[in-house]
């Protein structure tokens, strides 16, 4: 990761927007310590019904290269009359060579890089999951979604995330 003046540098492996998991068959691809992802060929950018879409696919392959999963992904970008914007994301995970464990870890499986305003030692940062978990209670809890706020340069700011059913 780039150093950013201001910008912390206490999770390299947070620099996007991203789907992993911490242990898929045994591989972390989350932290990049014993696997990584590999996407294949160019990526196809289009756009479509007023958003930006982007298809990719990847391999989830061990620190040996062995291939655990195999990605296919869909993101699109776009932006509501309001003014509000939205990443609606796809990813179908399907096995490599037999079946695919996604065990229970703390990190996956979908991410974004927030500013540092979002950080919960800003008075101003809350987080909320579908559950009534706050804070740093939501960590690795599955919910139907969840919400961060904070202030950015005097303005209220939000990121939500919805599982769709």
């Amino acid at each position: 990761m780039s150093e950013v003046a201001g910008e912390p540098q206490d999770h390299p492996h947070h620099t996007s927007l991203w789907y992993a998991h911490q242990d898929a068959n045994g591989v972390d691809t989350w932290n990049f310590k014993k696997g990584k992802i590999v996407v294949q060929g160019k990526p196809e950018v289009k756009v479509a019904d007023g958003a930006v879409v982007l298809r990719e696919s990847a391999l989830w392959n061990s620190a040996e290269g062995k291939t655990v999963a195999k990605e296919a992904a869909v993101y699109r970008f776009g932006a509501l009359a309001d003014g509000s914007r939205f990443i609606d994301v796809a990813v179908t995970l399907s096995p490599a060579d037999g079946p695919l464990k996604l065990g229970d870890a703390k990190d996956g499986v979908l991410a974004v890089r927030l500013r540092p305003e979002f950080d919960f030692k800003n008075e101003k940062t809350s987080a909320l999951n579908s559950a009534g978990d706050e804070k740093k209670t939501i960590w690795s809890k599955r919910g139907n979604w969840v919400k961060y706020e904070t202030v950015v340069d005097g303005k209220e700011c939000g990121v939500a995330m919805f599982d769709d059913p």
